[in-house]
């Protein structure tokens, strides 16, 4: 609120006040200064009409208070808009992930759903587990060495909801490079409401709004960012946004002309990343296309391309990473199927294993094929089963996205 951002700038100038004059502020002290300060209601500007009479001599000491309180107001509102608006950004913050976890477990029901309509021949007296990296309640990150259960070595990303290689990331400063926006579709107008700069700041509360106004129902811009010296990568992020549908394709260039269009990335959690081969870039190109308006400006459309923030790393990976997850418990059960969401990138694979874990004796892994089929028992088995999954890369890192275990008896189809 305006009214105590207004008391609380005059507290602290009551209190600066007394502490130059070498004294120690009390509160009675404090509240005579205050007092003597505020000429009107806390919430009201303070500016007032300056009275010239015609013919008069100006007063400088009166047209120098006069610009002094338009400036206190004005930085007064200033500083409340942006405590508002990073109020606002850390609630819609707030919407978005609530929103994720939401969609995630909507989406293991309707796994679950499509694969007992498909195999409800065969799923009946079966098990579906399912793990969509929303948390980390499914993941063993202690192992038991002795048993033969290695500890989760690889990284769970709870944001992007995805398990990788990373060892470690390494963010390039990109604050200093320069920027040209171009709309790419026919338009009524263009503005800046928030600076890019602010994106490339990468601070949370800082974030970049350009309206395009458009007489058709889906525009395209394109946003170019040249570095100042040429830097050495691996991946870059672009945290939207929006609550409208937005595709972005990424392009790199080496000498800020030729540019490389790089493979599609799906939007998730409102993150799209691209990862590649270490590279050098001197420019990086977006063009983000929305096919939805934002909102009716008359007979026109407004759109509303904004990034909360734009980041470039240069990453660090191990050359192999272990995901185990904690046992599930199974019921006469002989049969298992894995269907992994994953995305593998030139010279790396993931492999994944299953045991089963009686909690006593040491585990035996059994390789299993994504997708396929796998007898781990000639008997009816019950007790805890655990999959594994190991992570091999060269030169940057596989993802898996989410998994789905069935498990099943002997087939009553």
């Amino acid at each position: 609120m305006i009214r105590n951002r207004q008391i609380a700038y005059y507290i602290e100038q009551a209190v600066d006040e007394i502490l130059k004059n070498g004294s120690i502020p009390t509160k009675e002290e404090v509240m005579r200064i205050y007092n003597s300060k505020v000429k009107s209601e806390p919430g009201l500007p303070t500016v007032r009409p300056l009275n010239i009479k015609k013919y008069s001599v100006t007063d400088p000491k009166a047209i120098t208070k006069y610009f002094s309180d338009v400036y206190q107001d004005l930085f007064i509102a200033f500083e409340e808009k942006n405590t508002q608006a990073g109020k606002l950004l850390s609630l819609l913050n707030y919407y978005e992930i609530e929103k994720d976890k939401l969609f995630s477990l909507l989406n293991s029901q309707m796994d679950r759903l499509d694969v007992i309509r498909e195999n409800k021949a065969i799923y009946t007296n079966g098990n579906i587990f399912s793990c969509y990296f929303n948390n980390f309640m499914d993941i063993d990150f202690d192992g038991d060495r002795e048993r033969g259960i290695p500890a989760t070595t690889c990284f769970v990303d709870l944001r992007q909801m995805k398990a990788t290689n990373w060892r470690k990331r390494n963010k390039i400063n990109i604050s200093d490079s320069e920027y040209s926006i171009k709309p790419l579709s026919e338009i009524v107008e263009s503005k800046e409401l928030f600076p890019f700069s602010s994106a490339i700041k990468d601070e949370i509360s800082d974030v970049w709004i350009h309206q395009l106004t458009c007489e058709q129902t889906s525009s395209k811009l394109e946003v170019v960012i040249t570095m100042k010296d040429i830097i050495t990568a691996t991946s870059v992020v672009y945290t939207l946004l929006t609550t409208r549908p937005v595709s972005i394709d990424l392009y790199l260039s080496k000498d800020g002309e030729s540019y490389i269009k790089q493979h599609s990335v799906p939007i998730g959690s409102k993150i799209a990343e691209w990862n590649f081969l270490k590279q050098e870039i001197k420019s990086i190109k977006f063009v983000i296309t929305k096919t939805e308006p934002d909102g009716l400006n008359g007979t026109l459309y407004d759109f509303y391309f904004a990034a909360q923030n734009i980041s470039v790393y240069k990453d660090e990976y191990r050359d192999k990473g272990v995901l185990v997850s904690k046992p599930f418990a199974v019921t006469d059960i002989m049969y298992v199927t894995l269907s992994a969401s994953q995305m593998i990138y030139p010279k790396t694979t993931i492999k994944y294993f299953i045991c089963k874990d009686d909690e006593e004796n040491i585990v035996q892994w059994d390789e299993i094929e994504n997708n396929e089929e796998t007898k781990i028992s000639d008997e009816p088995y019950t007790g805890n089963i655990r999959l594994m999954a190991i992570f091999y890369n060269k030169q940057y890192a596989p993802e898996l996205n989410s998994y789905v275990l069935l498990t099943r008896g002997e087939s009553n189809g």
